[in-house]
């Protein structure tokens, strides 16, 4: 890689000649995954000539999406001349059939909701396997709020759609609290309409200008330069700060997160779910807004089943303090989602049980 002038993130350590043995590794999170990266397969797989199966895509394949396709990808990155044009176009001139009124867009959702569910690629790229589309919406201020939409079908019938629901519920209400308790997390907000329920999260890699901000996920970043387990956080955490590419404030916050998704039962803590925001002038990135923490132990099964298992919380071992905040910020979450009437009474009586199980370890380590 050449640049017209120091890029201290990505040409740090073994890549500071700028030469990557592979797709270089600022570029991975851009690839297409997940829900919506198997839609953009299905939908552009023949014209790219790459492989329909997603898992069989190699670099060259990344770089000829990103090159063709590349113009609206997670963070601010665009590769080459054509994406670039059709990104500047989209910055410039506001296309009609794109943007949504902010104050009509739960009447349009449910129809992106079923074009992704129909295996349609609704929007730009997003990681995660939870079902999801994009979209811009013009507020009245008529400024751009670009989001990324989760849903689940409200179904009385089904188990697995009751659980989806609350789950959504409450990834809004974990946010609520962790903001509350002083971490920025993701901007959402719960709408339920037409027999769905989104959970809309405003996208922290875009302002309201037509502006972007650079991300990279910690999976990305620990595997440039730190090769831990994807499913360790701390791990990662402790690399990084070794390194100063994370700072001794972040590094704190990524502990106590971590240790607050125990108290929840969020078991999908893998590195895709962490994210920075990066500076191109500087080595040391910033830890970006929480997104993608909810309880994922209650998640139906792939067959469909349900539990309703307490968790067990864990114990104060190390720091007594940060067991003390997570403990408290959890009771929060337990006790918010007891409380609210967007959650079903089942969920709710789970709620209840963990809240008594976290109030017993707060009686005796608090």
């Amino acid at each position: 890689m050449q640049a017209s002038r120091p890029l201290p993130l990505y040409q740090h350590g073994e890549f500071a000649e700028g030469l990557y043995p592979d797709l270089p590794w600022f570029l991975d999170d851009l690839r297409p995954q997940g829900y919506l990266g198997r839609a953009f397969v299905r939908r552009h797989a023949t014209d790219l000539n790459a492989p329909a199966d997603l898992n069989r895509w190699q670099a060259e394949d990344v770089v000829t999406a990103l090159l063709r396709q590349g113009a609206d990808l997670p963070g601010d990155l665009v590769l080459g001349d054509l994406a670039l044009e059709a990104a500047l176009l989209d910055a410039l001139f506001d296309s009609p059939d794109k943007l949504i009124p902010a104050d009509l867009r739960e009447f349009d959702y449910p129809a992106l909701a079923e074009q992704a569910e129909a295996g349609d690629a609704v929007g730009s790229s997003a990681g995660g396997e939870q079902p999801k589309f994009t979209a811009v919406l013009e507020t009245t201020s008529r400024e751009r709020q670009c989001v990324i939409v989760k849903f689940a079908r409200h179904n009385p019938e089904n188990a697995a759609a009751r659980r989806w629901v609350n789950l959504l519920g409450c990834e809004h209400l974990a946010n609520k609290v962790l903001r509350e308790h002083g971490l920025e997390t993701a901007t959402t907000r719960i709408i339920d309409h037409a027999g769905w329920r989104f959970l809309e999260s405003t996208r922290f890699d875009r302002t309201a200008q037509h502006g972007r901000r650079g991300l990279v996920s910690l999976r990305a970043l620990d595997a440039a330069y730190a090769g831990n387990d994807p499913g360790d956080w701390l791990a990662s955490a402790d690399s990084l700060l070794n390194q100063g590419i994370l700072g001794t404030d972040d590094a704190e916050n990524i502990r106590k997160l971590h240790l607050f998704g125990r108290f929840i039962g969020n078991t999908d803590m893998h590195s895709g779910n962490l994210s920075f925001l990066v500076d191109p002038d500087r080595l040391q990135v910033r830890l970006a807004p929480v997104y993608d923490m909810l309880p994922m132990h209650y998640r139906p099964s792939a067959g469909g089943e349900i539990h309703e298992r307490p968790l067990t919380p864990p114990m104060a071992l190390g720091d007594v303090q940060r067991w003390r905040w997570a403990a408290d910020a959890a009771s929060d979450f337990w006790n918010a989602v007891a409380g609210d009437d967007r959650i079903g009474p089942a969920f709710r009586a789970i709620a209840r049980q963990n809240l008594q199980r976290i109030g017993s370890g707060q009686a005796r380590f608090g």
